[in-house]
C-alpha cells in the first residue's frame, strides 16, 4: 500500500499529470460534429484543389488558342476555297456539255445523243432554227386533227411539224444509254389563250410523232353552263355517233385535248369540259372511214 501511494505521488509531479482528458464526446456536443467538421474542412480544401486545376486548364487553352488561332483560321480557308473550286469546275464542265450538245444540232440539224442514262437538258438555244421564244400560233380543230393524224407515222421529225406551223417557245430532250431519245416542242396561241405539246420519240433509226396534246389556260375558258346529264344526252343524238368538229362547234374549245389509242391501234381523240355539277366530262372520239366520231362519255368529279 505504501509503494502505491508513492507511484501516485510521483505521477502527480508529471506536469499535466494529474489532469483530465477532455472527452471526445461530451455530454454537450452531438457525436457526428466533430466528423462533420472533418468532413467540411476536407470538401473546401478539395474544392479550392478544383477552382486552381480549372483555373491552369483556362489558361492552357486560352494560351493554346491564341497560339494556333492563325492555323484554324488558315485551315477553314484552305477548305472553303477547296469546296468553290470544286464547284466552279463541275459547272464549268456542264456548260461545256451544253455548247457540246447544241453545237452539234446546230451543224448537222439532228439532235445529239447522249449516252447517259435519262439525262435531260434544253438542246434548243436562243439561234435554233426550232425556237422562237416570241412566235404564236393559231390552233382550230381542225389544225389539232390534222398534227393527230400525224401521230406514229414513220419519220415524223421536229423539222417537218417546224415547217407545217411554225417555231416553238421553246424544246427539250431526254435522252438513254439505249439509244432511244424523247423530244419536246412546246407551243404558245396567239394571245396566251392556250397551250400545244408535241412529243416526239426516237428508237434505232425510225422517228414518230407520238403525243399531241392541248389545253386551254383558265383564264380564256368559257363560262360553264352544261351539267354531266346535258353532255351524256349528246351521245344519243346521232345514230352514227357525233362528229368531232361539230361537237366542238356546238360546245365550244375543250378545256383539254390529246389523242390516244382504242382497241386494236384506231386513233382516238378525248376532249374534257367541265360541268356545273363540278364534274369533267371526257368525251372520246374514235377514228372511223376519215372522221372522228363520238364513242363514249364518262363523267369524273372535278377535284381541283
Amino acid at each position: 500500500m505504501r509503494k502505491g501511494r508513492k507511484i501516485q505521488r510521483e505521477w502527480s509531479k508529471v506536469p499535466g499529470g494529474n489532469k483530465k482528458v477532455p472527452e471526445v464526446f461530451s455530454e454537450g456536443q452531438p457525436q457526428g460534429e466533430v466528423f462533420e467538421s472533418k468532413d467540411q474542412f476536407e470538401e473546401e480544401k478539395y474544392s479550392k484543389s478544383d477552382r486552381v486545376y480549372a483555373a491552369q486548364i483556362g489558361q492552357f487553352k486560352e494560351s493554346w488558342f491564341s497560339r494556333h488561332s492563325g492555323l484554324l483560321k488558315v485551315g477553314i480557308g484552305l477548305v472553303v476555297i477547296v469546296c468553290l473550286f470544286r464547284g466552279a469546275l463541275h459547272y464549268v464542265k456542264y456548260l461545256s456539255h451544253q455548247r457540246d450538245s447544241y453545237s452539234t444540232t446546230k451543224k448537222t440539224g439532228k439532235v445529239p445523243t447522249d449516252s447517259s442514262v435519262k439525262t435531260e437538258f434544253t438542246f434548243f438555244g436562243a439561234d435554233s432554227p426550232y425556237i422562237d421564244k416570241e412566235h404564236r400560233i393559231e390552233l382550230s380543230i381542225e389544225d389539232f386533227i390534222s398534227l393527230v393524224r400525224k401521230a406514229n407515222e414513220p419519220n415524223v421529225t421536229p423539222e417537218q411539224i417546224v415547217d407545217q406551223i411554225g417555231k416553238a417557245v421553246s424544246g427539250h430532250l431526254s435522252s438513254s444509254s439505249d439509244g432511244s431519245q424523247r423530244i419536246g416542242l412546246e407551243y404558245d396561241l396567239v394571245g396566251d389563250t392556250g397551250h400545244l405539246s408535241l412529243n416526239f420519240q426516237k428508237e434505232k433509226d425510225r422517228m414518230e410523232l407520238s403525243s399531241v396534246t392541248y389545253y386551254t389556260r383558265k383564264s380564256h375558258r368559257r363560262e360553264v353552263t352544261k351539267t354531266s346529264k346535258d353532255y351524256e344526252a349528246m351521245q344519243a343524238s346521232s345514230e352514227e355517233g357525233l362528229e368531232l368538229t361539230e361537237a366542238v362547234k356546238e360546245l365550244g374549245t375543250p378545256d383539254f385535248m390529246h389523242n390516244n389509242y382504242a382497241i386494236g391501234g384506231v386513233k382516238r381523240i378525248t376532249i374534257v369540259y367541265t360541268t356545273t355539277d363540278k364534274m369533267n366530262v371526257f368525251m372520246s372520239f374514235d377514228e372511223t372511214e376519215g372522221k372522228f366520231r363520238l364513242k363514249s362519255i364518262r363523267s369524273v368529279e372535278d377535284k381541283s
